[in-house]
């Protein structure tokens, strides 16, 4: 596959864009953050329905997750595929997770460059119909010469993700608020999704569609 390399992804460029397209599905964004904040309601501990509840969450996040890279590909016009892969996309995040991890955890900057090297990865996946290894290789290739400006971003959301969510545990903590916990926990779903954003602008600024419609109007 050709990608579009004559246009680099500068930080700039990524950062905003991440906004934008997150700004573009409002609605999308506050059902999501609704429903989480509500199930963070039920006592489930108390009738003894807590691991079934747990791994409703975990099903229910991928899920959650999944909808709205449809929901800003679809925004885009760039959603080829609408059929449901939820599985594929739940194995991905587990393949990914597990070398990120290790580099982050032996050396720090390896994981935070294969952050940047697949960063677009889940975008592949839930546009197109491809299976979710030439998905990872496609970010691979997409992300050639703009390894840098990606990781970069991506480093830069997760520092200030760490740094909000240090000052809101410091915060709950402090001020011993009965719905802290919730707070606390709410925020860990603001990474996932932020990093979503940053993986759909990327993916307009890099796949090979946006390469194809830059031939045509150049």
């Amino acid at each position: 596959m050709a990608f579009l390399q004559e246009k680099r992804a500068n930080v700039a460029d990524l950062l905003g864009g991440t906004f934008r397209e997150l700004g573009a599905i409002r609605r999308e964004l506050a059902i999501y953050f609704v429903i989480f904040a509500a199930l963070t309601l039920l006592p489930v501990n108390r009738i003894g329905l807590g691991l079934l509840f747990t791994l409703a969450l975990f099903v229910g996040y991928f899920v959650g997750q999944y909808m709205l890279y449809q929901a800003m590909l679809r925004k885009a016009g760039m959603l080829h595929d609408s059929g449901w892969r939820i599985i594929e996309f739940g194995v991905m995040a587990v393949l990914l997770a597990i070398p990120i991890s290790i580099g982050l955890n032996l050396f720090v900057i390896p994981g935070l460059i294969l952050i940047g090297k697949w960063i677009m990865a889940p975008t592949f996946l839930v546009a197109r119909r491809q299976n979710l290894i030439e998905a990872i290789g496609d970010s691979w290739r997409a992300s050639d010469n703009n390894t840098v400006h990606l990781t970069l971003a991506a480093t830069l959301v997760c520092t200030v993700w760490i740094i909000a969510f240090a000052v809101l545990a410091a915060l709950a903590d402090f001020t011993g608020a009965y719905f802290a916990d919730d707070l606390v926990w709410l925020w860990m779903h603001v990474l996932p999704v932020l990093l979503a954003g940053l993986s759909m602008a990327a993916y307009k600024q890099l796949s090979d569609e946006t390469a194809a419609l830059y031939e045509v109007f150049s």
